[in-house]
């Protein structure tokens, strides 16, 4: 299974600061993510379902 780093995740999929995912994350609209050694990674399957949640409009939270 391949997985996406928080980092790649934050810069690549979603071009926000460290300070804006951050919030998302504290906020708690952002997929759960699998956590290896203190690290978190998400699945691109995860990552997907979320982005087409967000864009859908069908998620309770704000849109990305």
């Amino acid at each position: 299974m391949k997985l996406v780093s928080e980092k790649q995740f934050r810069t690549e999929t979603l071009g926000i600061s460290t300070t804006s995912f951050w919030r998302l994350k504290k906020s708690g609209d952002l997929p759960a993510p699998i956590v290896i050694g203190h690290r978190n990674y998400y699945s691109p399957d995860s990552i997907m379902e979320w982005l087409d949640r967000k864009r859908s409009g069908t998620d309770s939270q704000t849109n990305v």
